[in-house]
């Protein structure tokens, strides 16, 4: 059926088939994962939200708009690639969902070591994100909201991810937070803000 010619052929393309599995290919391997100890307490107490709480937020025009907090703390994996080890870091997340029809907020904790720890807040396109460790005792100030003051205010710029289509798109710009309240404002683009409000 086959010649000695086509015989040689055949086991040579099965050799080079052979090795071309063996080299291309790596064996298969069990992922290693790199462990990283919880986002401490005192760190965590940076988020004041609780999961099922509702806060409320004015507008400046006076409609009162009322927000509820959906909490979850995990821990994910990321791998470069399958026999490397996977990095395990740690999520703290809040997502603040309001009940009329506009942007929710995300508050997220990230501990990817113990040197890497971030915070940041997230509007629509607009967000932040501070190293917790260490940038999270700058610009502290006190403001006056709905008649009440609030002490140790971080005042945060929000950077926004312009689509060049819609340039002038309103947009939240900055976030006022404490540890104690959480947000207790949000200004916009066009100077309307969101100010916490407590019954």
């Amino acid at each position: 059926m086959f010649g000695k010619n086509e015989k040689s052929a055949l086991y040579l393309l099965l050799l080079i088939s052979a090795l071309f599995i063996l080299y291309a290919c790596p064996l298969p391997c069990e992922p290693q994962r790199i462990s990283v100890l919880p986002i401490p307490d005192s760190v965590s107490m940076l988020n004041p939200y609780k999961n099922g709480d509702t806060v409320n937020f004015q507008h400046s025009g006076g409609l009162v708009v009322p927000f509820v907090c959906q909490r979850d703390s995990s821990a994910e994996y990321a791998y470069s690639d399958w026999c490397s080890p996977g990095q395990e870091y740690r999520l703290d997340e809040t997502l603040l969902i309001p009940d009329y029809p506009i942007s929710s907020v995300f508050v997220q904790l990230t501990k990817y070591d113990e040197q890497n720890l971030l915070f940041s807040i997230s509007v629509a396109n607009s967000s932040t994100v501070l190293n917790a460790l260490h940038e999270l005792s700058f610009n502290l100030d006190s403001l006056k909201v709905n008649q009440k003051w609030f002490y140790c205010v971080m005042a945060l710029n929000l950077s926004s991810s312009e689509n060049p289509n819609y340039p002038n798109k309103l947009r939240f710009d900055s976030v006022y937070y404490t540890q104690q309240n959480g947000i207790v404002r949000l200004t916009m683009s066009n100077g309307e803000y969101y100010d916490l409000f407590e019954k």
